[in-house]
């Protein structure tokens, strides 16, 4: 038995109970033999509960205490910097004259002139790499104030000012020194608010591989305006033996039962085929190369020709706007009277040619013109005798470049025409019906039978017509965005670099005569910029960029200008439409991809 005792004693939860109960029983010993430990033990209480931290007895004593007061602030005042005084930029009468922005890539710096002096310049970031911003000339095409970009994720572009339609603008954002957008241009917020009340739609953006600035030229080539005295616009007559108060109606008035009781006195004043003939006998074309050897005349009927086309032209993008304008008097059109031709515009004009009896094609042509007219009791004189051209006061975009493949295939049209070959239609598009008349022409002279328009065949063409071969360059003329004509000119020493050179007229009153000119030459880079990294302490990682490579002397405007050789004919017709602020291009870089509907001409210089 008392070997089973022992071994209950010496199992571990007794053990462990005895060794609890000796610790116990010293420290009891220790507090009654020395009485000093309860008070060094309350002060250790004590001096914790008030916040103080002591370490082990084999390290240093560190203690932390709370601060009971505040650093009061500095009551000294502080001296404050002398700001620069705002300068406000000169508008309407204080400086006359095109507003023109350049951009400066190697120089992160933006500059704004206006009648070719400059007015205020800020530093910018332009396109880092793998997102260069293109070098070249560019226009203003669209301006939003608060505008998000659909191609990284809806960022916000305060002040945006595009220049291209693939995504290049100029916007506010963050400037760290160096290029580091996706290829827009970033300014300071300020300034860009203030850039974007300044600038108008169509003012030239030039970026360029160095610090350019326009300069004061004068040149025998570039055109001067001419006044003009003749009438302008097409004449207009009342006609007083029509009643055309039984048209007049409000809108919301039905005007079937009136239409067609005067259905009979329409019809006999309405405009007829026969009528249209002595306006659209002339067959005109943008290319004056042809007109010249159709008509085989001098080149003043050369001239009217162009001016009847533009006049004409001009006619049927005012057309559509006077159309919804008379229609909405009729009450048969109830929409805005925009000038844009949709399906409500194209719905009321057929719905009015058939209540007239006129053949329903929808379509806004002169016949239409002339019926609605003498019905709101006027009639009007369409022909192009004694007409000015019609002027807008929007500036000219002009363009002297190497000639484009379409413009090719229009002469080829053209020519196949002549030698009674149907081509569809001269448009600059090789359709079957052009491809058709290819091989016709080719089986006929002996030619391989391809259908393809190639140097060969427009030899033979104009060998079978008897006419000279044009040169490889061109003019081309724009307004508002819009396509104007084009025509063929001669360049000396075509062979030869011509570079890129901007030319912008400057203010001048309606009477006037000359006209100042201001150049600017786009200089061309040789090889590849030099590859420079540094180390980014922020962003704790490497950042390179690529620095331009040096710019090249180009042949200067004045040589440029003296090479070129324009026919006074044309020259005559430019220079009666001329505006303040029109422009000339001339280069050899050719019509940049970026051209299109709604822009000006783009051209790029890389």
């Amino acid at each position: 038995m008392s070997s089973r005792i022992l071994s209950n004693i010496r199992s571990a939860p007794v053990i462990s109970a005895l060794r609890t109960l000796a610790v116990s029983l010293t420290l009891m010993l220790i507090l009654l033999l020395h009485p000093g430990a309860a008070s060094a033990e309350e002060k250790a209480t004590t001096v914790v509960n008030q916040g103080i931290y002591q370490t082990t007895a084999y390290k240093k004593k560190r203690v932390y205490r709370k601060r009971k007061y505040r650093r009061k602030k500095s009551t000294r005042r502080r001296s404050r910097k002398a700001r620069k005084p705002v300068v406000a930029w000169p508008r309407g009468e204080a400086l006359k004259g095109p507003v023109q922005i350049v951009v400066s890539l190697p120089h992160q710096r933006m500059t704004l002139y206006k009648g070719g002096q400059k007015i205020a310049s800020s530093r910018v970031s332009t396109g880092k790499a793998g997102h260069r911003t293109p070098a070249g000339i560019f226009s203003i095409i669209q301006k939003h104030r608060q505008h998000f970009s659909n191609l990284y994720g809806g960022a916000p572009m305060p002040n945006m000012q595009r220049i291209t339609w693939s995504g290049v603008a100029m916007h506010a954002g963050s400037l760290p020194g160096y290029p580091a957008s996706h290829g827009c241009i970033r300014l300071p917020y300020s300034f860009s608010r203030k850039l974007f009340g300044y600038t108008q739609m169509g003012n030239h953006v030039i970026v360029a591989r160095d610090m350019v600035k326009p300069q004061f030229i004068s040149h025998a080539s570039l055109f001067q305006p001419i006044p003009s005295t003749d009438q302008v616009g097409p004449r207009v007559i009342l006609d007083k033996q029509t009643d055309a108060a039984p048209f007049l109606k409000p809108q919301n008035t039905p005007l079937i039962s009136d239409l067609a009781s005067n259905q009979g006195k329409l019809t006999n004043t309405a405009v007829t085929g026969s009528d249209i003939v002595e306006a659209t006998n002339p067959v005109v074309t943008t290319d004056l190369a042809i007109v010249k050897r159709q008509v085989n005349t001098p080149a003043t009927t050369t001239q009217s020709v162009l001016r009847k086309h533009l006049i004409q032209k001009m006619r049927d993008r005012q057309w559509p706007r006077d159309a919804q304008r008379l229609l909405k008097k009729l009450g048969v059109y109830r929409g805005n009277v925009d000038g844009d031709a949709g399906r409500a515009t194209i719905r009321a004009v057929r719905s009015f040619q058939s209540r007239m009896g006129m053949p329903v094609t929808g379509k806004i042509d002169k016949n239409l013109i002339l019926t609605l007219n003498r019905i709101s009791g006027k009639t009007i004189d369409l022909s192009f005798e004694n007409v000015k051209l019609p002027k807008a006061n929007a500036p000219l975009r002009i363009l002297i470049t190497r000639k484009k493949e379409a413009q090719t295939a229009k002469i080829a049209q053209e020519l196949l025409n002549i030698l009674a070959y149907d081509t569809g239609g001269i448009d600059g598009q090789l359709g079957s019906m052009s491809k058709a008349a290819i091989r016709d022409f080719q089986r006929d002279k002996g030619l391989p039978v391809t259908g393809t328009l190639s140097k060969h065949v427009m030899n033979a063409l104009y060998q079978a017509t008897g006419r000279k071969k044009p040169g490889q360059w061109h003019l081309y003329v724009r307004q508002e965005f819009l396509d104007m004509f084009d025509a063929p000119i001669d360049i000396r020493d075509p062979g030869q670099p011509i570079g890129t050179h901007l030319f912008t007229a400057m203010h001048f009153d309606k009477d006037a005569t000359e006209t100042k000119w201001t150049a600017l030459t786009m200089r061309a880079s040789s090889g590849k910029g030099k590859r420079k990294c540094r180390w980014n302490r922020r962003k704790k990682r490497r950042t390179c960029h690529t620095t331009p490579a040096p710019v090249v002397t180009s042949i200067s405007a004045n040589e440029v200008l003296d090479r070129v050789e324009i026919p006074e004919d044309i020259k005559s017709v430019v220079s009666e439409l001329l505006t303040p602020g029109s422009s000339m291009v001339v280069t050899d870089k050719g019509i940049s991809y970026e051209t299109g509907k709604g822009t000006d001409f783009i051209v790029l210089t890389r």
